[in-house]
């Protein structure tokens, strides 16, 4: 075993921290040839302050994270000299920063390490007192706006990566402890590239006030509580793996593994995900207490200290019982599963004659006092306190339910062995492992068993077995348990909502939100609001019909997209003006819309994620709003400058704004929710409602994006029958969707990409769905090529409402989405197609319907499908055009030129005003054939099929079904197709 500890300190004595650090790991780390540990001091930290871009403390005895009482933030930086310790070409299996809080101010807080993505300084700059406020910072010092003092700057509070690579709550004063496998990543990166390490940047909570700690540096005078770095690493070239011993699992080489009883993992593994659970595992214990119950009249005789116990009769039938116990907790950790077990006793003297032995489980506590029978022992001696005897269970004070403990121990026997001559004697049995794994789960009722020899008859069957105290240590009793602890289950609650420090969750900034979400007056024509597109009974998507004729820009054929009506297209001044593909009609998105509730876990907004994490200003591109966690920040503001969705050519904020400022909240809508109707009560302008949520009344993008976020941030969706299902109710589900939950969630089939909680893995994926030429998603924003036709993948919860699926809205539904993955009745395009996709995943007829019932019916919210709070929304002016009228019978025309023909159908309905009105038509199977959308007039009104199915092939002659929709109102009606 090596251990190495790093060198000296350049503002301090060099001497003192090798010695602590040889110290502590000779102390703390067992001397194996597993992998080499090294713990390392920092190599530089310091503190960067916003209140100022030229404060910050690199020699103090302190650094700082999260937010003073004044709401200034505070930034500390750590480094550590990883090359320089540990060899070229290791292998790193954990990693774990141990810092000491000596000062903590609010109650617990996260406090996160993110690693640095540029070179930063500690220079000489030293802070007085406490520290908090800094002090001047000296050349080479980082600082707020500087990573290098005065010459190189950086992203006003410091450039670092937008995910943690470990978080931990922090609150109380003494040592806290980070450990990832991202921290491993980390530093398994910095060693094969040491010239990209640049530590990490600690961040605590920066939202709102008072929640600053204070860590001490390297620089403290108090040696154990500066900063320490204690990696495991395997050098290259050595032979190691994980080990799993009873109670740990650490990396040894395979005959140090063997040598120590253990159970070797293969060579590279690693102990960071746990494999020894569900390993089983073998230990052999002694008894912890044991005695002899003698009959006696007095109860007054016992032999707790004694080097024997004894079962059966003497020649006069007195009889003898022993009782022993094992500490099964001790040895046994929670939640362990018992699968063998054997007790070995030594007999060493006693009757001739053979004869079975029996355990039996006591159910009543008993005790082991210090008596000491002298000479063989047969007739024990005078009992003390505490003593197990034939009428107590502990001496004086407690008895027996009868004498012998008669009444307080199982009838039935736990184990039964065939006792004779002096020998070793085992009793294994399926009651002993039920006895041990009973005591494993309820410790408290461990009272171990009797032994019970044979009490009836004339002869002498008292057999004697050696006990715990015996000085030979071989004949004592042993008792063998096999035992495995598995896996924990998997924590399938949902994860608390990420929310970024800069924009905390206040009531009035959600209401702020809700309002702003459902204001059709945010779009510069009045006729779209971000709920427009994403509406709760439709499971977040929109539920209106769009078509978009997609890549090659002609309707008609199978590239067209099912996606969202935007606004018709307006020039900078807000006039109507021809579009060049859909001229007077409303403009259509390229993509169906998206599912909002699931958006709220992730990093990336958007169907191809351009919306992501760090939050710039947009009136001030150079500023960072938010440094990290600000995906729905970023989405909620894109549309509102899209010409498609709802905007006007060249439209910019000025424009939004101020119309904000002048439009009456809320004015186009009706129904509006008691939340947003008491916020409205005194007709506030939306100055007035900034004012409340944010403190001035002050209209910008930044607060358009902080509210519209907060709001959709408490859209969680967490009360679906699965929900509670893993909550405990075994009757949320039913059994035809349990089967369905565990196809859906088998790694191998359809959890990789939408296991549980969320039902989304956050990743993008081409599933195959069309070709990437058409759309290249995600390499659209990355400009990597391995994300070719690669696109977000969706939540699952509430999927069951949508009514049609993926990007281009080609699925019908869950149905349909199955059939897909399946391959049947779909072609798969194979084009840089994801490998768990390749020849579709197999599934039975029965497992379908399984399937689809879990989707549809176990991951529906009923507050989500009803739309009840937190998803209750107003009634918007576009859901309020005339209802559709009568659907008259479909009319044949009798005669088509030229022959052959395909005729068409004439559908006619009726309308009572102007209203848009969505036509679907499906086969009598409920396959879709086509969906438009059309501008209908008062009175009566015809839409004529072609017979032609959204892919463009001739349908079949056949009946055919038409469903009308226009707001809430829906028509039916019946076709019949006729060559």
């Amino acid at each position: 075993m090596t251990f190495r500890a790093a060198g000296g300190d350049p503002h301090a004595s060099s001497s003192i921290i090798p010695a602590f650090l040889c110290l502590v790991l000779f102390m703390t780390v067992p001397v194996t040839t597993r992998a080499d540990v090294v713990i390392l001091p920092s190599s530089k930290d310091n503190t960067i302050y916003d209140n100022s871009p030229a404060i910050s403390n690199g020699v103090g005895d302190h650094m700082f994270a999260g937010a003073t009482n004044h709401g200034d933030r505070r930034r500390a930086l750590a480094a550590f000299d990883i090359a320089g310790h540990i060899p070229p070409g290791s292998t790193i299996q954990s990693v774990s920063l141990q810092l000491w809080v000596t000062r903590a101010a609010g109650g617990v807080s996260t406090t996160s390490l993110h690693r640095a993505l540029v070179d930063w300084g500690e220079s000489y700059s030293n802070a007085v007192g406490e520290e908090g406020n800094g002090a001047n910072a000296s050349e080479g010092d980082a600082t707020w706006n500087f990573s290098f003092y005065p010459t190189i700057s950086w992203p006003a509070g410091g450039s670092f990566s937008a995910s943690a690579s470990a978080s931990t709550s922090v609150g109380g004063l003494g040592p806290h402890s980070w450990t990832s496998t991202g921290m491993r990543d980390d530093v398994q990166g910095w060693l094969d590239a040491p010239t990209t390490n640049f530590g990490w940047i600690i961040l605590g909570s920066e939202g709102g006030s008072g929640t600053a700690k204070r860590f001490d540096t390297r620089e403290s005078p108090d040696v154990e509580r500066r900063p320490v770095l204690t990696i495991d690493y395997t050098p290259s070239g050595v032979v190691a793996g994980a080990c799993c011993l009873t109670d740990d699992c650490i990396i040894l080489t395979p005959a140090d593994c063997a040598n120590q009883g253990g159970t070797y993992q293969g060579n590279g593994t690693t102990c960071t995900s746990d494999p020894c659970l569900g390993v089983p595992m073998t230990i052999v214990i002694e008894p912890s207490r044991d005695n002899t119950l003698y009959e006696d009249g007095t109860g007054s005789i016992s032999n707790g200290a004694g080097e024997y116990f004894f079962a059966g009769q003497m020649a006069d039938f007195r009889k003898r019982r022993a009782v022993l116990a094992f500490d099964i907790g001790a040895h046994i950790p929670p939640g362990a599963v018992v699968t063998n077990a054997s007790l070995t006793l030594r007999k060493t003297f006693g009757g001739s004659a053979a004869h079975d032995a029996s355990l039996h489980r006591s159910l009543v506590n008993w005790g082991e006092g210090s008596s000491d029978a002298p000479d063989d022992e047969d007739e024990g001696t005078a009992a003390m306190a505490g003593d197990a005897t034939w009428l107590h269970s502990s001496f004086s004070t407690n008895f027996w339910s009868a004498p012998g403990g008669a009444g307080d121990f199982d009838p039935d026997p736990s184990a039964t062995t065939f006792v004779a001559f002096e020998d070793f004697y085992t009793w294994s049995d399926l009651g002993m492992i039920q006895d041990i794994q009973y005591w494993a789960d309820n410790p408290s009722l461990n009272f171990g068993w009797f032994l019970i020899g044979k009490e009836i008859g004339s002869a002498i069957t008292r057999k004697r077995y050696v006990s715990r105290e015996s000085a030979d240590v071989q004949y004592r009793p042993k008792l063998q348990i096999t035992f495995s602890v598995p896996p924990n289950p998997p924590d399938f609650s949902l994860p608390d909502v990420p929310v970024p420090p800069e924009n905390p969750i206040t009531e009035a900034k959600r209401v702020l939100g809700k309002i702003l979400f459902w204001e059709e007056q945010l779009s510069s024509d009045d006729t779209i609001a971000c709920g427009t597109c994403h509406r709760p009974a439709d499971g977040g998507i929109d539920p209106r019909l769009g078509i978009h004729p997609g890549f090659d820009l002609t309707f008609g054929n199978d590239d067209d997209i099912f996606g969202s009506p935007g606004v018709r297209r307006m020039d900078s001044d807000g006039n109507y003006i021809p579009d060049p593909v859909f001229g007077d009609d409303v403009q259509v998105t390229g993509r169906n819309s998206q599912n909002y509730f699931g958006g709220i876990w992730g990093p990336h907004g958007f169907w191809d994620g351009r919306a992501e994490g760090t939050f710039l200003d947009p009136m001030n591109p150079d500023s960072v709003v938010v440094q990290t966690g600000a995906s729905l920040e970023n989405q909620a503001l894109i549309p509102i400058l899209s010409d498609v969705e709802m905007a006007k050519e060249a439209r910019d904020w000025d424009d939004v704004t101020q119309k904000l400022a002048a439009v009456v909240p809320m004015a186009l809508a009706s129904d509006v929710p008691a939340d947003m109707l008491n916020a409205l009560a005194a007709d506030p302008t939306y100055p007035d409602l900034f004012e409340e949520a944010f403190g001035d009344p002050g209209i910008d993008p930044v607060r358009i994006g902080f509210a519209i976020a907060t709001y959709e941030r408490t859209l969680v969706p967490d009360q679906t029958p699965w929900d509670l299902f893993i909550a405990g109710d075994t009757q949320a589900l039913t059994p035809s969707q349990i089967n369905g939950l565990n196809f859906v969630q088998d790694e191998g089939k359809c959890g990789g990409c939408h296991g549980p909680p969320l039902f989304t893995s956050d990743t993008f994926r081409n599933i195959g769905l069309r070709p990437p030429m058409e759309d290249p998603g995600r390499e659209g924003v990355t400009e990597d090529p391995n994300d070719r036709g690669r696109f977000k993948v969706p939540t699952l919860r509430n999927v069951g409402l949508h009514d049609r699926l993926m990007h281009t809205g080609h699925i019908d539904d869950v149905a349909d989405a199955l059939n897909f993955y399946s391959m049947n009745g779909h072609v798969h395009f194979t084009e840089n197609q994801d490998s768990r996709i390749e020849g579709g995943i197999e599934m039975t007829a029965q497992q379908k319907v399984e399937i689809e019932d879990f989707l549809v019916n176990g991951l529906t919210d009923p507050r989500v499908a009803g739309e009840t709070f937190p998803f209750d929304r107003p009634t918007l002016a576009i859901e309020n055009p005339a209802d559709v009228g009568t659907l008259s019978q479909s009319v044949l025309p009798t005669t088509a030129q030229p022959n052959p023909f395909r005729q068409e159908v004439e559908l006619r309905f009726v309308l009572e005003s102007s209203s848009d009105v969505e036509i679907t038509i499906y086969s009598a199977s409920g396959q879709l054939m086509v969906r438009r959308r059309v501008a209908g007039e008062p009175g009566e009104n015809r839409f004529v099929w072609n017979g032609r199915t959204i892919h463009g092939r001739s349908a079949p002659q056949g009946v055919y079904y038409a469903r009308l929709r226009s707001g809430e109102a829906t028509a039916t009606g019946r076709l019949i197709r006729v060559e």
